[in-house]
């Protein structure tokens, strides 16, 4: 449950971060101290190595098939694996 909460929250609250960040401005929820510490981090050298190297890992194409994006919608990956293993039953059963 906790993973699951953290990162629902990750993808909702750091999205939102992550779009005041770039048009440079505070978000309200953000006290004025704890922003000026973020904008200190980010703009430090092993911060933005660390952004490049996620942004080249992001729009990377290793297979020349073009950026994957994930596109299972709302579906969790545990949900993906579940109806995986059952259509694998199903087929090794039908065809036993």
């Amino acid at each position: 449950v906790y993973a699951l909460w953290k990162k629902e929250t990750w993808t909702s609250i750091g999205e939102r971060i992550s779009t005041k960040k770039r048009k440079n401005k505070q978000p309200k929820y953000i006290n004025e101290n704890d922003w000026t510490t973020l904008m200190e981090y980010w703009a430090t050298k092993p911060a933005k190595k660390k952004n490049n190297n996620a942004a080249k890992s992001r729009k990377s194409d290793p297979l020349g098939k073009g950026v994957f994006k994930h596109n299972a919608g709302p579906v969790g990956f545990a949900r993906i694996e579940y109806n995986i293993v059952i259509s694998l039953v199903f087929i090794s059963y039908t065809f036993a």
